[in-house]
């Protein structure tokens, strides 16, 4: 194997990390959104007594 080919595979590698990183970050705005929607519903029904 040469340079390149482990260059290559190195970056593989490294897309692979991002890739599932990006998708935890995704999933933790999901996560925030609906914690925010639900803040956002028990203020507006504390606001309502």
């Amino acid at each position: 194997m040469d340079i390149e080919d482990e260059i290559i595979e190195e970056l593989g590698g490294l897309e692979r990390i991002i890739a599932v990183r990006d998708k935890t970050i995704e999933q933790k705005d999901r996560e925030l959104d609906e914690k925010d929607r639900l803040i956002a519903k028990l203020k507006q029904q504390l606001g309502k007594k």
